[in-house]
């Protein structure tokens, strides 16, 4: 199960590999990309729609059809479709990009245009919106935070 803004969502296969780590060391840390200056950078694209009732299966059928050809570009990690559960009707697609310069190639692609039309098969203006993240933190910060913790709510 994945909750964004409290909505439960569960993936469309196949399993995305959002958020997995992308390098083995953080920038600063003396690692090889450090030594190399290698911009660690990401960038998360996400898309959620609100399909109309009757549109619903084709915009699942248009981001699926995406998933493989996106997935293969370079400098694209993951990509996977997700939506929501019960009476929450959300459809959430998300790309994840190592670098801007192939994300802009994507966006300017003939395949976005798929993904353009699909923004015309929905109930409201469509959210997209592009993070660039430079810092990931894993379970190590959990851990950290857990056993400092003296004064646990």
């Amino acid at each position: 199960m994945l909750d964004l803004q409290g909505s439960a969502l569960h993936q469309v296969p196949p399993q995305s590999t959002l958020f997995q780590e992308l390098t083995p060391e953080r920038p600063g840390s003396g690692g090889v990309a450090s030594v190399l200056n290698i911009n660690l950078a990401m960038i998360i694209a996400v898309l959620r729609l609100l399909p109309l009732t009757n549109q619903r299966e084709a915009i699942l059928q248009i981001l699926e059809s995406m998933m493989a050809e996106t997935s293969a570009k370079l400098g694209c990690t993951s990509c996977g479709v997700y939506e929501g559960t019960g009476f929450n009707r959300l459809i959430v697609y998300v790309e994840e990009w190592t670098s801007e310069e192939e994300l802009h190639r994507h966006i300017q692609s003939t395949l976005y245009l798929r993904l353009l039309t699909t923004m015309d098969l929905c109930e409201d203006q469509p959210e997209i919106s592009f993070h660039h993240v430079a810092q990931t933190e894993h379970l190590e910060l959990i851990e950290t935070l857990r056993a400092n913790n003296t004064n646990p709510v």
